[in-house]
């Protein structure tokens, strides 16, 4: 796709979204000073902001975020959760694959817990019949 063609639909993207409305913080009681520290607040908060914007940017994330959103946004049928349509462009599992993997994860750990009991016991009984043959105390496992 074309840059301004990108640009064409994150504005439109973005005009579907809600606006965000910035407080500017004001001084009280016309103190000049009070109203001079909020100032300098408010700038540092633009600064941070526009930092961390820049910081987004050269690193790759308002493109990769901007190109999910314009793929979400040419998608004629709509997914039903746009959360999982984003996980899924960016490259993580669906929240059922999650879901998935998670109780597969869980059935291992049980499986992996009743057979080093089985090792165990094993080992266990491995000991009792050497210690019974040759009345030796050394363990095997």
């Amino acid at each position: 796709m074309v840059a301004h063609e990108e640009r064409a639909v994150v504005a439109k993207i973005s005009r579907l979204l809600p606006p965000r409305r910035v407080a500017a913080e004001q001084g009280r009681g016309g103190d000049l000073h009070l109203a001079s520290r909020a100032g300098e607040r408010i700038m540092d908060r633009e600064a941070k902001k526009e930092a961390f914007r820049k910081y987004l940017e050269s690193s790759g994330v308002l493109d990769t975020l901007t190109k999910v959103l314009v793929a979400l946004y040419e998608e004629n049928d709509k997914p039903s959760s746009a959360v999982e349509f984003v996980q899924q462009k960016l490259g993580g599992p669906s929240i059922s694959d999650y879901e998935k993997l998670k109780a597969e994860k869980l059935d291992l750990q049980l499986k992996y817990n009743e057979l080093l009991e089985t090792h165990k016991e094993t080992c266990r009984q491995l000991d009792e019949l050497k210690n019974s043959k040759n009345g030796s105390g050394n363990n095997t496992c």
